[in-house]
């Protein structure tokens, strides 16, 4: 018997976990009718200054996301950290009705890491 309760219980954290309505869909930005969208996910410690080509845009925060609307077409973003000497640049495609996702993370005290996906 005392086997079996673990078993039941693993089964129930199990089931509770298929039954309920989970949406691991992150990012649910919509962008605005015929615009994409350019969402810069900060997993970094210190809050982040964001620039469209070379015009700042906004800030993110430590551990928070934000997105910014923009036309289709191919931008120039640059990340820099607000208080700290890691940056990232390059060029990035937006395209309407689609996110464009940067995912940074803490790279080395000069750069950030930064991946790009499409959602």
């Amino acid at each position: 018997m005392k086997q079996l309760l673990p078993l039941l219980a693993l089964g129930a954290v199990a089931l509770s976990l298929v039954a309920c309505d989970w949406d691991d869909d992150k990012y649910r930005h919509k962008p605005a009718e015929g615009m994409g969208a350019l969402v810069v996910d900060n997993r970094t410690g210190g809050d982040l200054r964001v620039y469209v080509d070379q015009i700042e845009v906004g800030k993110v925060s430590a551990y928070k996301d934000r997105s910014f609307d923009l036309t289709g077409g191919v931008y120039r973003v640059v990340l820099e950290e607000r208080h700290g000497w890691a940056n990232w640049r390059d060029d990035v495609d937006i395209m309407q009705s689609r996110l464009t996702v940067l995912d940074v993370a803490r790279g080395t005290s000069t750069r950030l890491d930064v991946s790009v996906f499409f959602d």
